[in-house]
């Protein structure tokens, strides 16, 4: 599977142990990128591991965003 371009919803799922309204989630926010192909759509796996990398390095702009601050 890590050799693939493309991913399903599920396969990211069980990648990231995350339920689908999560996965659709980041799709929403543009945190994943996805394609169409007909009516199925599929997750670009380099945008799973450019998402992984983000949130170790701590460089994710989203939740930084989102994150309440502290006086």
């Amino acid at each position: 599977m890590e050799s693939s371009l493309l991913i399903t919803i599920r396969e990211a799922q069980h990648l990231l142990r995350l339920d689908d309204n999560s996965i659709y989630k980041l799709l929403a926010t543009g945190e994943l990128d996805a394609i169409k192909i007909g009516r199925s759509r599929r997750i670009v796996y380099q945008s799973l591991m450019d998402l992984v990398e983000r949130k170790r390095n701590g460089t994710d702009e989203t939740a930084r965003a989102t994150a309440p601050s502290t006086p």
